[in-house]
């Protein structure tokens, strides 16, 4: 790496005596979700239809995103997506948690249980005289990809309303487990309920975290839905659906990235997986089952669209047809030639990725199910590298007694030599905020494989929480550092409390292999699967290498190191010191010649201090020691 001279500005800074805990990586729950609290920032969720519904009712929760369906259901507290389900049966389920409509926390959340997320369908005719054929089906699943799974306690409870009574009745429930696949219900209607105007909810019971941590009390006890499905002429033993689905994400084609520079993919095409013939590339594979009564015939196709310029620019392309067999499920690479992402003439780069498959929907009721046929992925080329995809499904970090200066280290790779200029971070909202605890960014070389030396430090950060559209937080480097093509370096922070700090961390990618902790003095690598929402941003304007000599800097030396009743402070030129505390606060100010100058700290609570020597050319190092 090639470093300008490093100017290093203090603010405050702040220390907190943590919970007495088990140090280590580990991994918890949300405190909101920005994905709810940007929806609901839009506007308020609408009813679209204030009609009794006639059967079918069907959803599959692959037509919304984030909230119900407003044409089926009465309410918008559960989270309509694609992130939360493992193998679910069709894209899109609804996330029951601990959040409310507006992506936070129940204000009656509580340790001993609470009812948190409700679904309720709007009012449906089911008066069908001496029809007894009349039943529900869904396909439930605890956990999922969250890092929380529904204790004993916990409970997904499924109610219906009787027209005839005026009543609520529970007519099912789960008990909290952890993480299995999918599973199949299903409950024939009893006749009180076979009348005009019937209803059903589900509403999942939770339970808060540990609240003497607040940092833990987040979001969890999660419960996944899909394909609710409520008709006549069913039996109780049918568990097939007359449908082929996609069920899988579509990831980003750039193997181990979710997004990388504009300007760094050009030289780099090579990072998208050739097949065998070189001329040819591949998106990143497609699932989809036959989950009907038949065989089945498929068409395939992918379309690209320039978002910037809101223009086609890979054609619906036919990727040939498939017979897929009854229960059968199949993992397709999409393929193509030449470029789905031409240079647009700006430097950054936005595309939508279309995958769909054609089936006939004209049978039976197939074109209820016509909306998970196809599945969209926006890849985005701007002027950082991410492994994570945007959503935090969880939230990660060090935690612990002892780790009050413990490193977290997040390892990259650039394609192209550019200056690294900026870290971007989504940080969890916690309750009452209680990780906005102060850290030192910190950028390391690479020691084979491990992070190095530490050849960049900045003080001043915390953790901060803009408002829901832009969840990421840039952090400037005040000193350009330029990495050469296909170097490796580690861009993360050291801690300066023991608190939880809760990164975002994205459940679906994972950059395990490339995230590094140090409490006690080595590196370890992560044991948690996923990937951090810590994103190093590079420079849009050219970063142009001199022969100009660098300045090699003068030399301020601190110790003994944690200190007593006093310290030495030794320097190689004059200039002038500042003692600041964690708060920032300067409480020493002096102009020292070029010796060892002894500072008096008798009267200096414990805790940690910052030294802040200048030596009056603009040129600025930074030291840091523990008063004991």
């Amino acid at each position: 790496m090639t470093f300008k001279k490093i100017l290093f500005a203090a603010v405050g800074l702040f220390l907190f005596a943590g919970n007495v805990f088990s140090q280590g990586f580990i991994e918890t729950g949300l405190f909101s979700n920005p994905e709810v609290e940007a929806r609901y920032a839009e506007g308020p969720w609408k009813l679209k239809n204030s009609d009794t519904l006639e059967l079918p009712f069907l959803d599959d929760f692959s037509k919304t995103y984030v909230y119900p369906d407003s044409t089926l259901w009465a309410d918008n507290y559960v989270f309509v997506n694609n992130d939360f389900g493992l193998n679910p049966p069709t894209i899109g389920v609804a996330t029951f948690d601990m959040l409310d409509e507006k992506g936070r926390i129940y204000e009656d959340a509580s340790s001993s249980g609470f009812y948190a997320d409700t679904l309720t369908s709007l009012p449906i005719n089911t008066d069908y005289p001496g029809d007894t054929t009349i039943i529900l089906s869904f396909w439930y699943q605890p956990k999922g990809v969250a890092n929380n799974a529904p204790e004993a306690g916990d409970s997904l409870l499924l109610q219906f309303y009787s027209p005839v009574t005026g009543e609520w009745y529970k007519v099912w429930s789960a008990e909290g487990a952890d993480v299995y696949d999918f599973k199949p219900v299903f409950i024939r209607l009893d006749s009180i309920f076979l009348a005009k105007g019937f209803r059903f909810r589900f509403v999942n019971k939770a339970s808060i975290g540990d609240n003497s941590m607040p940092s833990w009390a987040s979001n969890g006890d999660f419960w996944n839905l899909d394909m609710v499905y409520l008709d006549k002429d069913r039996s109780l033993a049918d568990s097939s659906i007359d449908d082929v689905a996609i069920n899988t994400r579509f990831d980003s084609p750039l193997n181990d990235y979710q997004a990388i520079p504009w300007k760094h993919f050009y030289p780099s095409l090579s990072l998208i997986t050739s097949q065998d013939d070189p001329d040819f590339r591949v998106l990143a594979p497609v699932g989809y089952c036959d989950l009907g009564v038949d065989s089945a015939n498929i068409g395939r196709y992918f379309e690209v669209k320039d978002l910037l310029l809101d223009s086609i620019v890979y054609p619906t392309a036919d990727l040939g047809s498939e017979n897929i067999f009854l229960n059968d499920c199949v993992e397709f690479n999409p393929f193509y030639q030449g470029n789905v992402f031409p240079q647009n003439g700006r430097d950054s780069g936005l595309f939508e990725i279309k995958f769909y498959i054609k089936y006939d929907t004209t049978g039976g009721l197939r074109y209820l199910y016509r909306y998970n046929d196809t599945i969209r992925r926006v890849q985005r080329f701007y002027d950082y590298y991410a492994y994570d995809d945007g959503v935090a499904e969880s939230g990660a970090g060090i935690y612990g007694v002892g780790t009050s200066h413990a490193y977290l280290a997040y390892k990259f790779t650039v394609l192209k030599g550019d200056t690294l200029r900026a870290m971007k971070v989504f940080f969890n909202r916690t309750k009452t905020e209680a990780n906005r605890k102060y850290f030192i960014l910190t950028v390391w070389e690479d020691n084979n494989g491990t992070p190095g030396n530490i050849v960049y430090q900045q003080i001043g950060y915390r953790p901060e929480f803009l408002d829901s559209l832009n969840v990421f937080v840039t952090y400037k480097l005040d000193t350009a550092i330029f990495v050469d093509s296909a170097e490796t370096f580690y861009i993360g922070w050291e801690r300066t409390t023991e608190d939880f700090l809760n990164i975002g961390f994205d459940k679906n990618h994972d950059a395990s292999d490339k995230i590094f902790f140090n409490i006690n003095g080595y590196w370890e690598q992560s044991p948690l699967y996923g990937a951090l929402m810590i994103r190093p941003v590079f420079s849009k304007e050219p970063y142009v290498k001199t022969s100009e000599p660098e300045y090699n800097g003068f030399e301020v030396e601190v110790f003994p190191n944690p200190a007593g009743s006093f310290i030495n402070v030794r320097t190689s030129v004059n200039g002038t010191l500042k003692i600041l505390n964690s708060q920032g606060l300067t409480l020493n100010e002096a102009k020292i010649q070029k010796r060892n100058t002894v500072i008096d700290l008798s009267a200096y609570s414990p805790g940690l201090y910052f030294i802040i020597f200048d030596d009056g050319r603009g040129n600025k190092q930074i030291r840091k020691f523990i008063k004991h």
